[in-house]
């Protein structure tokens, strides 16, 4: 899990940039549940607000490297929908 990653990573306290690195109990609550409970309302709000957006869901560093890799290549090439 990332956050733990990045809490292993700075090991709490404070960045060079001055933001501190806390993690709190009502954070990771919110991180673990958000494809469940947060996930479903964004992409409603996307579908109602802006329902000719073009939208990527990228579940994975593995997708996310892939997915810039291919904009980085052929910018103009951007697919409309990405699948993985």
């Amino acid at each position: 899990m990332g956050i733990l990653r990045r809490r292993w990573r700075y090991r709490g306290g404070q960045h060079a940039d001055g933001v501190f690195d806390r993690l709190s109990v009502g954070f990771a609550r919110y991180v673990i549940n958000y494809r469940r409970r947060t996930l479903p309302r964004v992409l409603d709000l996307i579908a109602e607000h802006a329902p000719t957006a073009r939208v990527f869901r990228l579940t994975s560093r593995r997708e996310v490297d892939r997915f810039l890799q291919g904009v980085r290549e052929s910018p103009a090439a951007i697919p409309h929908r990405f699948d993985g």
